[in-house]
């Protein structure tokens, strides 16, 4: 079926948008106090290296923004600290 947005006889997948990259880290480290009782403390940081990933063009053709990257897909750099003590 070809209508208003459609691109014909087109194969799949002939419209690719930008690439994306994420990188989510952990680092934990474990403090022991007795046989016991220890203490961990982690860091995680989601976006590490603060990639901006874009979304895909816009594909409306009667849009007036058709073919243009208007938002990002993915937040800013995230960075949680967490302390934990287990007996």
């Amino acid at each position: 079926p070809s209508g208003v947005g459609n691109f014909g006889t087109t194969g799949r997948n002939l419209c690719r948008g930008p690439a994306q990259a994420n990188v989510d880290l952990s680092v934990v480290k474990f403090f022991p106090l007795t046989e016991t009782q220890k203490i961990e403390f982690r860091s995680e940081f989601f976006n590490a290296f603060n990639n901006v990933n874009f979304i895909n063009p816009v594909s409306i053709v009667s849009s007036k923004n058709f073919g243009q990257i208007v938002r990002t897909s993915t937040g800013p750099r995230v960075i949680q600290f967490a302390l934990k003590y287990s007996f």
